[in-house]
């Protein structure tokens, strides 16, 4: 078995993605993973059972962590309102407005499959969540006297 030549292999101009669009293409599927822990939040408020997220292997914790819920309970007329959430942020779903009217807890699984299905259309609320979050979490650098 010899060793195939560099000039049999098929070759493209094909670039790979700019980090700009990585960081988007990585926010949908943050945001993705979150609808999907909120609706196995609602089935299991449904159920009246505790939720049971996953262990990984790299967080042992996992089974303690409580998600938080995207919905609430509006304080003028009761009803259920509901937020698409990234890093804990709202995102603006059009002209700037971050909140989805609902009835009942199937309406906020309805509204989930919408925003699911439409995902690629958040991209600016994302790009805007993305760019508010703060880039250096570490502390400034002490300089020398």
């Amino acid at each position: 078995m010899g060793v195939m030549p560099l000039t049999d292999l098929t070759l493209t101009d094909e670039a790979r993605i700019p980090g700009a669009c990585a960081a988007i293409v990585k926010a949908r599927a943050a945001v993705l993973r979150g609808i999907a822990v909120q609706r196995e939040l609602i089935a299991a408020e449904k159920e009246g059972r505790p939720i049971r997220l996953p262990r990984s292997a790299k967080r042992h914790d996992a089974s303690n962590r409580r998600p938080r819920r995207w919905w609430f309970v509006s304080p003028t007329d009761g009803g259920l309102r509901l937020n698409i959430l990234y890093g804990h942020r709202p995102v603006a779903l059009r002209d700037g407005l971050t909140t989805i009217v609902c009835d009942g807890l199937d309406g906020v699984v309805a509204a989930l499959g919408v925003v699911a299905a439409n995902i690629h259309e958040l991209d600016a609320g994302l790009a805007s969540v993305i760019s508010a979050r703060p880039h250096d979490r570490r502390s400034p650098r002490k300089t020398c006297p």
